[in-house]
């Protein structure tokens, strides 16, 4: 119950990608360090400034929402959109 609960309100995140703001290409981009127009676990874990890493960690696997084990760059403008000082976080 518990996981479709949270596949649910991932599912609806997503859904309002459009009207969250979308990112800085500058964001994307810096964090994107191997410039394949995603961002894995690692480079976010390097570009964040956050002290809690496993905390990034789970916000990370939360808002990938496909499953691949990367974000997008919707995905990523989606995590933005929820947090809004990203500056805390890179």
């Amino acid at each position: 119950m518990r996981i479709l609960a949270i596949l649910s309100l991932v599912a609806l995140m997503a859904a309002c990608a459009p009207r969250t703001k979308t990112s800085s290409p500058d964001v994307f981009e810096t964090i994107d360090t191997d410039k394949d127009g995603k961002l894995s676990l690692d480079e976010v874990l390097r570009a964040s400034k956050h002290p809690d890493k496993g905390a990034v960690k789970r916000r990370f696997e939360m808002m990938d929402t496909t499953g691949d084990g990367y974000l997008d760059r919707q995905e990523f403008d989606v995590w933005r959109g929820l947090d809004d000082d990203t500056s805390r976080l890179f």
